[in-house]
């Protein structure tokens, strides 16, 4: 990260007495760990600004897995959120923290993520989310297929298929255990048609499947918090 770039910075930890151990998202840099020293003194020209949701232009210095922060500025307004779609954001940020590799190029991520941000502050958001998932699974090359089956045949609106996570579609019930969705649905998520309450439903069920497969089971903080009751919706579950 020798120039500016635009950067999100998805965590932050507290370091030492005075610093911040951050963890920023940029579209040429991708996911870097960077040390802001000093951060957390008043006197900084970086206290206060340092915070997820808030977009930046940075650069960092360094060779290694940590660099350190060396500028930091505005980029434009920070999105505020209520308490349901803050923890929506912070969920977003936790599925970057996932799967993304250090030090690679994410240009199209990046930008889904900046346009998720955005949504979140609408009332109906959970579209976003959807499109989000989707969109992460697709610039990794881990997303599901959902125009054809196993036989590589186009997916027919009127059957039925077992879904699941690393696999075609299989047309028809099967014994195996999976989630069976219809063609309408698998093709209606595949057109991100977010308006439809139904292929949001799909949507969700597929997506966290496919999510709880490759994270290995991880239980998502944000997602718990949701469960517990501290929000009213719950896109998550």
């Amino acid at each position: 990260m020798s120039n500016l770039e635009p950067a999100f910075i998805l965590h932050r930890y507290p370091y030492q007495d005075h610093s911040f151990i951050l963890k920023l998202f940029s579209p040429q840099s991708g996911f870097v760990t960077a040390i802001a020293k000093g951060a957390k003194q008043p006197k900084s020209p970086w206290h206060g600004l340092l915070q997820p949701f808030a977009p930046l232009l940075v650069k960092c210095k360094g060779r290694g897995e940590v660099v350190g922060l060396q500028i930091a500025e505005p980029a434009g307004k920070a999105f505020s959120y209520k308490q349901a779609n803050l923890l929506s954001g912070f969920y977003l940020n936790e599925l970057l923290m996932s799967f993304l590799h250090p030090h690679q190029e994410y240009p199209a991520l990046f930008s889904a993520y900046h346009q998720a941000l955005e949504g979140l502050g609408d009332i109906d958001f959970e579209g976003h989310i959807r499109n989000f998932e989707l969109s992460l699974l697709l610039e990794l090359g881990l997303a599901p297929e959902l125009s054809i089956d196993e036989d590589h045949k186009p997916i027919l609106v009127s059957e039925n298929y077992l879904v699941r996570p690393g696999n075609l579609p299989r047309k028809g019930l099967s014994s195996q255990r999976g989630l069976v969705l219809s063609g309408k649905e698998l093709l209606a998520i595949e057109r991100r048609e977010w308006q439809n309450d139904d292929t949001l439903r799909a949507a969700k069920l597929l997506l966290r499947n496919w999510i709880h497969y490759y994270t290995k089971g991880k239980v998502f903080k944000s997602r718990e918090i949701f469960r517990e009751g501290l929000a009213n919706d719950k896109p998550f579950e």
